[in-house]
């Protein structure tokens, strides 16, 4: 990325007093940010600065003069330590009356269940998102999905530098308030759960922690016998009792409330490290390697069933969902459903488009497919048919051909 630039807050329609502003270039570090804001292009805050909080990301807090009278513009300008600038501009309308912040069914791990089928789009969404409120945790967010529950999220960050910035961290769901932090010892890249009122989640060092939802005390830690090399960037999840963390022979069952170690898998081995998460259900528990195969071990009692890396099912990226039996997942330039005892194809459908993607496919009444994010879907592809069983699906065109959907 050069030169890019994003104002995360203020936007729209919004109630966050926070202005953020992301800032980076791959030629030269970012020197300083400064911001002006307009009212009916009146000035009203002139190059006022912004401080850096993180690697990326510079704040200030709204200025008074800003909160009352109607529709504003920012304008953003980042100037880099070689001379160069860029700038960005948004126009927002702060009016924090005019939101309810309500959280219906939680999302308990990526996808919101342990099978990654959790969607719920019965509920209505307004046509205009409106931005509540904005919150920086200290350090960066690479794929560790946030979790919700009782109103609360939980998200974790890494520490690429060794600098004591990876831990979990609770935000109140209203306010994006900090609740607590618990650090962590290494880098937490990938998703975290919740099961049985607490917290789980894996650094990449195999560290596994437990952590009490309401708190964030320690109420369990164990490490996973997994490889320093290549590091354990796999996501886990958890469900009815039980945490599923790990990979290879690092692949291992616990009781949540306990930790007691139910079973560890000795059946296949840590490759080279996959970005996605462990999907299970009452029967089955999937995850995989990258160049090396798609893995299906017996949830009960950790014996691997079966295991495919044909079809391009060797890339393994995206995380896969259940369901009735089934394992919906796409790799390469497949998407598939498998029967999850056996693992045998039911269905191969091959699209004239890259999905080597990191997206799990979204169950409704059709599935929705992700994309490579490198793939350009020309017209003549984008459906109105589901792209595995060839259904029509959808009365209208599609506009929207990219979906980047990791819970």
């Amino acid at each position: 990325m050069n030169d890019k630039v994003t104002i995360a807050s203020p936007v729209g329609l919004t109630a966050s007093r926070r202005i953020a502003v992301n800032a980076y270039s791959s030629v030269s570090p970012v020197k300083s940010v400064t911001y002006s804001i307009y009212r009916d292009g009146r000035l009203i805050v002139k190059n006022a600065r912004l401080s850096r909080q993180t690697d990326w990301t510079w704040t200030a807090s709204l200025p008074v003069k800003a909160e009352t009278g109607g529709k504003c513009e920012i304008g953003v300008t980042v100037t880099y330590n070689d001379g160069r600038k860029s700038t960005a501009k948004s126009e927002f309308t702060y009016n924090p009356a005019a939101f309810r912040i309500e959280y219906g069914q939680d999302w308990t791990t990526l996808g919101g269940n342990a099978a990654h089928n959790g969607a719920d789009l019965t509920l209505p969404v307004d046509s205009t998102l409106s931005l509540a409120w904005t919150a920086n945790v200290g350090g960066n967010l690479y794929m560790a999905s946030p979790v919700i529950h009782s109103g609360k999220i939980y998200v974790a960050t890494v520490d690429e530098n060794a600098v004591g910035e990876s831990a979990v961290v609770c935000l109140d769901g209203k306010t994006g308030n900090e609740l607590w932090r618990y650090p962590t010892e290494g880098s937490v890249k990938n998703s975290i759960a919740y099961d049985s009122g607490l917290i789980f989640a894996q650094d990449v060092f195999g560290n596994l922690y437990a952590l009490n939802a309401d708190n964030g005390t320690l109420a369990w830690r164990d490490r996973l016998p997994v490889r320093a090399l290549p590091c354990l960037i796999e996501g886990l999840t958890a469900a009815d009792g039980r945490v599923f963390a790990g990979t290879g022979e690092g692949l291992s069952c616990y009781a949540s409330s306990t930790g007691k170690l139910d079973w560890r898998n000795k059946e296949w081995r840590q490759n080279e490290g996959a970005t996605m998460t462990l999907a299970a259900d009452d029967d089955i528990v999937v995850g995989g390697t990258q160049w090396g195969a798609l893995y299906a071990n017996d949830a009960k009692t950790g014996r691997k069933l079966w295991s495919r890396s044909d079809h391009g099912l060797s890339n393994r990226g995206a995380s896969a969902a259940l369901h009735d039996g089934l394992i919906y997942i796409i790799s390469d330039r497949s998407v598939f459903i498998i029967d999850g005892k056996s693992g045998r194809i039911i269905t191969r459908r091959e699209m004239p488009f890259s999905v080597d993607a990191t997206s799990t496919p979204l169950q409704v009444t059709f599935l929705l497919l992700p994309t490579s994010a490198a793939t350009s879907m020309p017209s003549r592809h984008r459906s109105r048919k589901c792209p595995v069983t060839e259904k029509k699906v959808w009365p209208e065109r599609v506009s929207v051909t990219l979906f980047y959907l990791r819970g």
